[in-house]
């Protein structure tokens, strides 16, 4: 009796399927570590420093004042991006 040995190999179409699968997996913990990276506090309130100066140099530039000038929060206020309660927008994130 003659067996079968196509039965007995594995077929490329299933290693194309199972290095498919892995790759998905891969790409799914690779998101989520960028994703963990972006979200923790030290780069939110690095990003919240970065629009704070953005806005105090876009308030120097629109009064013809020095970027060094003192400022009052209420110059820079409209300049900043604000959520609907008062704080600053992160764009990865909504922080409170």
């Amino acid at each position: 009796m003659e067996e079968n040995k196509s039965e007995s190999k594995i077929s490329p179409l299933r290693i194309v399927m199972i290095l498919a699968v892995l790759g998905a997996l891969v790409i799914v913990v690779i998101v989520s570590s960028l994703k963990t990276k972006l979200n923790n506090p030290a780069n939110t309130c690095m990003i919240n420093l970065w629009k704070i100066d953005a806005a105090k140099n876009q308030w120097a530039l629109e009064n013809n004042a020095s970027s060094t000038n003192g400022v009052n929060w209420s110059d820079v206020k409209p300049y900043l991006e604000r959520g609907s309660e008062g704080y600053l927008k992160n764009f990865f994130l909504s922080v409170r």
